[in-house]
């Protein structure tokens, strides 16, 4: 058996979670067919933002900044950017 990818091992909770949901939802009367809902759907969402988004976003944050402090003309690679500069009075 292969190494599970990215919807595999991590997601066994979710799923387990959201099928033993399912008989509540539909026989457990009228609030807890809406608890049981509001449960499953958060619980997906929860993981699609986890295991989608969060690694999207931080990829593209993370290019970002590795093009920011990238070497540019007539600074060496390995030196820091320069600190911005801050307009105002910070005299006491």
């Amino acid at each position: 058996m292969g190494r599970p990818g990215i919807w595999g091992k991590e997601t066994e909770f979710s799923k387990t979670t959201v099928v033993g949901l399912v008989p509540l939802a539909l026989l457990g009367g009228e609030f807890w067919y809406s608890m049981s809902i509001v449960i499953m759907c958060g619980l997906g969402v929860g993981t699609v933002l986890t295991l989608g988004f969060v690694p999207v976003a931080y990829s593209l944050l993370y290019r970002g900044l590795h093009k920011a402090s990238a070497p540019g003309p007539g600074r060496p690679p390995g030196q820091p950017l320069p600190e911005p500069v801050v307009d105002g009075d910070d005299s006491p």
